[in-house]
């Protein structure tokens, strides 16, 4: 009797013959089988539970802070919204125990509108005193330069505007600006001076 028990398993798990090939339908999350319930019941479902609203998650929806911390989308977007409505800078970025939620993922997990807010403001408040705002009117970004000044102009990262450093307008490259020739004229003073 195991005999023919073992011989039906068996059978149950071979593919049908067919005379043409078998094309199987992929299954949406709404239709639902035993065989899938017996499946997926053996696998262990792992959840990982948010700290800020206590609610479960996948794992691949929740962020973990530097500090161990988790937090699910919306209220990392929560935390994001408040810090850059805070008037005190105290609270920004973006953070929790104190250590700021790194950029990489504000851009990967924040809606995007968030996440622009978030990184434009904390490109400003970086250099809010060596910055200066992109001279697209339609742009108007406030950015800093990473120091390097080919042709002394400096690309915006929002609209790729060049912006001419001395006058703050739109690149003159070829040309020069005409407080280009005065920059040049005053470093080369200084380093007359200290040499």
């Amino acid at each position: 009797m195991d005999m023919d028990v073992d011989m039906d398993m068996d059978a149950a798990h071979q593919p049908e013959p067919s005379a043409s090939p078998v094309t199987r339908k992929r299954k949406g999350p709404q239709e639902d089988s035993s065989s899938d319930e017996a499946t997926s019941s053996k696998r262990p479902q792992i959840s990982i539970a948010c700290d800020a609203c206590t609610e479960v998650f996948n794992p691949a929806d929740i962020f973990q802070a530097y500090c161990g911390h988790n937090y699910c989308v919306g209220c990392m977007t929560r935390v994001a919204e408040m810090s850059l409505a805070a008037h005190d800078a105290r609270p920004f970025p973006p953070r929790c125990c104190n250590v700021p939620f790194p950029q990489n993922e504000i851009r990967m997990r924040l809606p995007s509108g968030v996440s622009q807010r978030v990184l434009r403001r904390l490109v400003e408040d970086a250099t809010k005193n060596y910055g200066m705002y992109c001279c697209n009117p339609y742009c108007s970004a406030f950015f800093k330069s990473n120091g390097e000044f080919p042709f002394y102009t400096v690309e915006c990262p929002f609209c790729r505007t060049m912006t001419c450093i001395f006058c703050r307008s739109e690149s003159h490259v070829p040309s020069t600006c005409a407080r280009d020739d005065d920059y040049v004229l005053a470093r080369k003073l200084v380093f007359d001076l200290k040499n």
